[in-house]
């Protein structure tokens, strides 16, 4: 899926490993004696000050409350707005809202504060990545890894240089990010994913399950290993690894439950429904729960499609290709290979390297073409 909303479902693990590897950043407490900022200090803030508002703005956008952070971040900034990581914090707050423009404003203003800060640059290259603009994404990610050469900015520069087409660009970058931490998993993980793109699959393989090797507890290197079995077609390898990505349970439990739901129809072994629809449970009424209830029965294929053209553009493009992915799916399980061409043809259409499910089509689509569909890349 394509991440959903922001990033729900498109595979940037790294823009949510910057919070851990990050020491100082946006999620510590701060200090009185310096304004804002992230030093690890653990002093109690007092409120009605500004280091109040950011923990009470943290607070909230932790809880998903964004209204309520960015009322509380904007009075922080209001009474400390020399504040770096006010600025940031904020920033980031509008971006979970979807207003990429404010984010870039406030990035730049926290830019403009600290101009050493490559995490600042970072931050913003990926406000102007999901904005749709890579040339500034590219510039910003390329001024990060200067400032902070480590894996995480070299592997977000990758990945603007492979969307961009530089293919030999991307490769430096995810192999340079290997040489500078030989332990991190994400480089093995994006590598292997641009050499599944380039049809090198054994070498594909190889990356992929080093990065496992490297963290076996991160269900997203299995779940990345499983596309990649999906598209070589090897349906009991993708079976495998999506339930152990399913088990380690690290974010995308619902996208697991619909891929081993259709492998084991694919697979000819029982399609246990009452574990799909239990896998809705706790989940919010959002996709991609249409998606669930149509795989269920509850939903016709005209339905789920009246329901994925609601929303802004962005949206529509994420969930059309979602939904005619799996209507393809489920025809062509049923036999009605013309029908699933069509739905399959009409997700690639949509020109969307974001999503797995516009992969997936891809490969579905040479396959009914009568070409191995085998090298195929995904996000």
């Amino acid at each position: 899926m394509s991440c959903g909303g922001v990033t729900r479902f498109r595979n940037r693990r790294h823009r949510h490993l910057a919070w851990r590897d990050r020491g100082r950043a946006l999620l510590l407490v701060v200090s009185a004696a310096a304004g804002i900022y992230g030093a690890g200090c653990q002093t109690a803030a007092r409120p009605g000050t500004a280091e109040g508002y950011f923990q009470a703005g943290r607070l909230a956008r932790e809880k998903g409350d964004y209204s309520a952070a960015l009322d509380d971040f904007s009075r922080a900034i209001n009474l400390a707005p020399r504040s770096e990581n006010a600025f940031l914090a904020r920033g980031l707050a509008y971006a979970d809202k979807g207003d990429l423009p404010r984010a870039i404003a406030d990035f730049t203003a926290a830019i403009e504060l600290s101009p050493d800060d490559g995490f600042a640059y970072s931050r913003r290259g990926i406000a102007h990545e999901d904005n749709g603009d890579l040339a500034a994404a590219l510039e910003d990610y390329t001024v990060a890894s200067q400032l902070e050469p480590n894996v995480l900015h070299l592997v977000e520069r990758g990945d603007v240089r492979r969307y961009l087409g530089d293919v030999d660009g991307a490769m430096a970058d995810y192999s340079r990010a290997i040489d500078l931490d030989p332990k991190d998993d994400l480089g093995y993980l994006m590598r292997g994913l641009l050499e599944s793109y380039q049809g090198d699959a054994a070498r594909a393989q190889a990356d992929y399950t080093h990065a496992i090797e490297l963290n076996p507890t991160d269900g997203g290197n299995y779940r990345s290993r499983a596309n990649f079995w999906v598209r070589s077609g090897r349906p009991a390898e993708a079976l495998q690894d999506f339930e152990a990505a399913q088990r380690l349970s690290d974010g995308d439990h619902l996208f697991d439950a619909i891929q081993i739901h259709l492998l084991h129809k694919r697979l000819g072994m029982p399609a246990d429904d009452r574990r799909l629809a239990a896998a809705l449970r706790g989940k919010k009424a959002d996709w991609p729960q249409p998606v669930v209830f149509f795989l269920l029965g509850r939903l016709s294929e005209a339905r789920l499609l009246e329901i994925a053209r609601q929303g802004d553009a962005k949206t529509v493009r994420d969930h059309l290709c979602d939904s005619y992915y799996y209507i393809g799916t489920v025809r062509l399980l049923t036999g009605d290979r013309a029908a699933a061409r069509r739905f399959y043809a009409q997700c690639v259409e949509l020109d969307h390297p974001h999503s797995v499910e516009w992969h997936f089509a891809q490969v579905e689509l040479a396959r009914l073409d009568g070409g191995t569909g085998a090298t195929a890349g995904a996000p």
